[in-house]
């Protein structure tokens, strides 16, 4: 019976170890496994990037167009405003800071005379009181330049209801940041 207890406690033991040995071995696999599952490699590296600022090829100029009715606001002796739109074919917006005017034309009245000789424009630079932002892709933004028109104090009656055309120029105009 000795035997046969010995060999049932050892029997048991052996069991035990077996056991043991095997979670030791499936806590081992895990292990492995989820150390495969977070091991990474730092990875660095290096090289180059560009850009480009527009050139004068890039940009495209503004389109200053006359409204077709302005406001009828000039008086002999008086001063109007010069009503325009324009247009920004850019992909950016552009603000208008000064203006100048020029090339003065008439148009009048069928049946009228009234030549340019009756108006008068400023002959420098006009510096816009509210600077004038032009929408990228903007196709008809309207402006006004206030008293920028004078009508001789000597037009006779053929000027009334003539349309004045002005050349406008823009000369401080940059691109606006968005």
């Amino acid at each position: 019976m000795a035997n046969s207890s010995e060999n049932a406690t050892g029997g048991n033991r052996g069991r035990r170890l077996k056991t043991v040995l095997a979670g030791i071995g499936v806590a081992i696999g895990a292990i492995a496994l989820t150390g495969s599952a977070i091991a990474a490699f730092s990875i660095k590296g290096d090289g180059t990037a560009s850009g480009k600022a527009l050139g004068a090829g890039d940009l495209k100029a503004l389109v200053f167009t006359e409204v077709a009715n302005p406001a009828g606001d000039l008086l002999p002796g008086g001063q109007g405003a010069a009503a325009f739109t324009v247009a920004n074919d850019n992909g950016f917006a552009v603000q208008v800071n000064k203006i100048t005017l020029g090339g003065v034309t008439v148009r009048p009245v069928a049946g009228q005379t009234c030549g340019p000789e009756n108006f008068s424009v400023p002959s420098g630079p006009i510096t816009l009181a509210t600077p004038l932002v032009v929408p990228a892709k903007a196709t008809a933004q309207t402006g006004s330049i206030p008293n920028a028109i004078s009508l001789s104090a000597n037009a006779g009656d053929g000027c009334q209801g003539a349309a004045v055309v002005v050349a406008v120029t823009a000369i401080d105009a940059v691109t606006v940041a968005g």
